[in-house]
């Protein structure tokens, strides 16, 4: 924990915000890798941050028009 991420010894199976780690660095080992002979035997599975994430603004309420609302798209 607290190394950054490595692509040749570690798997990512979660990514999390953090507010204590930048981004890139492993925040939970989930299962120890093993090397042998400087050969990689099975990578660890790992949990990495993606810092401290973004800040969103309120959201500005407005009075109702008598209209449906409309649906806010989504960000992946």
């Amino acid at each position: 924990m607290g190394k950054p991420f490595d692509p040749s010894v570690h798997e990512a199976i979660a990514l999390e915000e953090s507010q204590e780690f930048p981004e890139g660095i492993v925040i939970q080992e989930i299962r120890r890798g093993f090397l042998l002979g400087g050969q990689l035997l099975r990578p660890a599975m790992v949990k990495v941050s993606i810092g401290p994430g973004s800040k969103k603004s309120p959201v500005a309420t407005e009075k109702s028009s008598g209209s449906p609302a409309t649906a806010a798209s989504v960000e992946n």
